[in-house]
């Protein structure tokens, strides 16, 4: 929901290693919604194999929806031949997505999706997790990227993870956005491949 009342929904819809995101929105607590804009700007881009690669939305200033979602073999440009981190957001006429982006420029290896934030103030952020050096688990670091313009263009990738713990491959995070530009991010740990904690920072 967002500050006017409406309900934003994105959806899932093909095979799940190569298939389409879409977006409805409603005026009327979900009586009816819109007619579905796809958000993908490639067609068979998106994959939710599993139960933590699915898309994800947030509503940033203005009522402005930005989405990422994990690439599928479909999706172009690839990351070093691996799966991008996608991102689109709606365009100023609220009538169409932006195209796709890749967020992964020099880290790939996403395995179990990523997650995007945004507020008030035309902050986005995208998060994911990827190795540093090796593709060992224990070596896997969470990479950021931050945009001011309310996701019109994006800071370099940088790594949040203050102290190695690592990352569980095939495990989903979120990230989200609080009062006074607080950001937070919830990841499961790979630390010596055995200790699966939750880390929130």
């Amino acid at each position: 929901m967002d500050d006017l009342g409406r309900m934003h929904m994105i959806y899932f819809k093909g095979d799940p290693t190569h298939g389409d995101v879409f977006y409805i929105y409603s005026e009327n607590q979900g009586q009816t919604f819109t007619e579905p804009l796809r958000v993908n700007s490639q067609p068979g881009s998106a994959l939710i194999v599993g139960t933590v690669r699915g898309p994800r939305m947030a509503i940033g200033n203005k009522g402005r929806v930005h989405v990422s979602w994990m690439g599928s073999e479909k999706a172009e440009p690839k990351a070093a031949g691996k799966s991008p981190m996608l991102y689109a957001r709606l365009d100023d006429t609220g009538k169409a997505f932006e195209p796709q982006r890749n967020m992964i420029d020099k880290h790939p290896g996403l395995d179990g999706g990523g997650s995007v934030a945004a507020d008030t103030d035309g902050n986005v952020y995208v998060a994911w997790h990827a190795p540093e050096g090796d593709d060992l688990e224990a070596n896997r670091q969470v990479w950021l990227r931050r945009s001011t313009d309310e996701g019109k263009t994006f800071d370099a990738e940088t790594a949040v993870i203050p102290k190695k713990t690592g990352c569980c491959g095939c495990c989903g995070l979120t990230i989200g956005t609080g009062e006074g530009g607080v950001v937070t991010i919830l990841f499961r740990t790979a630390t010596n491949k055995v200790n699966r904690d939750l880390d929130w920072m």
